[in-house]
């Protein structure tokens, strides 16, 4: 049965011939009988008896037509459940967050009071071959590097309080030249960074423990187990009862640039349109936050 023939079997029953219901369809009275004909040999069974100039349903014609809702309405719905899943799907925005993925919930979280029905899939990994946006950073940035800037902050030495013989609030990296480093893994875009500013110091950074999470490296910090670098924005803050104490390093300029990159084919999606405009937007703001 085509949809077709069911809406101009209907369609007959409801102006009571084949002459009305084409006038209303705005279509050939021969298409209509033409199609019914089709539907009953389908069928094999009559499903109007004429009565002079009109059509009275047989039985079978009385049978079909009282699972018509239920019929047509099921077509319906299942059209509209696939224009909604299609919709959906272009709701979806996938994230390789290379850098920057502490921030991440609480921009997601932000992010969904406005925008609910987006969903959102996360990678970390580097070698990546396809996603919306990456979230990435570098110790320098080449002169022909056109992703969009997100926001640049301070990198600053995290160390535990028993470690200290100073008041002062920053040092100088070369100092730590023999101490012990808390990193992420080996392999990661901010191990890279640190590895890089260690070397402008003049030394290579003897590391004791490594772990895959921020979190994992303030804990390990905070227990006095040796020291790190620290995201002055992007890893949160230390709170005032905590044993550990953040520098400003003296000797070299540590900074860190996170950006945001769309691939080609991500630039028309509306949903990666939407994060993205208000990823700029929350670190901006972010930013702002700490030089007030």
């Amino acid at each position: 049965m085509e949809i077709l023939q069911l809406k101009y079997f209907d369609a007959i029953v409801r102006y009571g011939s084949v002459t009305k219901a084409a006038e209303k369809l705005h279509i050939s009275q021969p298409a209509v009988s033409q199609s019914i004909a089709r539907l009953e040999k389908e069928l094999t069974v009559p499903l109007f008896a004429r009565h002079g100039k009109r059509l009275k349903l047989t039985n079978y014609g009385t049978l079909l037509y009282n699972r018509l809702p239920s019929i047509l309405g099921a077509i319906e719905k299942t059209k509209l459940d696939l224009i909604d899943m299609s919709q959906h799907a272009n709701l979806r925005v996938c994230l390789n967050l290379n850098s920057g993925s502490h921030l991440i919930p609480d921009i997601i979280k932000s992010f969904h009071m406005e925008h609910p029905n987006v969903k959102f899939e996360l990678l970390q990994n580097t070698t990546a071959a396809h996603y919306d946006i990456l979230i990435s950073s570098l110790p320098e940035i080449p002169s022909d590097f056109k992703d969009i800037v997100l926001l640049e902050e301070e990198i600053l030495l995290v160390v535990p309080q028993s470690f200290l013989t100073t008041t002062e609030n920053s040092v100088a990296l070369s100092e730590f030249s023999t101490s012990e480093f808390i990193s992420l893994s080996r392999g990661t875009v901010f191990r890279s960074i640190m590895d890089f500013y260690c070397r402008k110091a003049g030394f290579s950074p003897f590391i004791v423990y490594e772990s895959n999470t921020p979190s994992t490296v303030r804990s390990l910090v905070s227990a006095g187990l040796g020291v790190s670098f620290w995201p002055r924005l992007t890893w949160g803050f230390f709170s005032d009862n905590n044993p550990v104490k953040t520098l400003h390093i003296k000797d070299v300029n540590c900074r860190r640039t996170l950006y945001c990159s769309v691939p080609p084919e991500s630039k028309n999606s509306e949903a990666t349109q939407l994060f993205k405009d208000f990823l700029i937007q929350y670190t901006e703001t972010l930013q702002r936050s700490v030089h007030l």
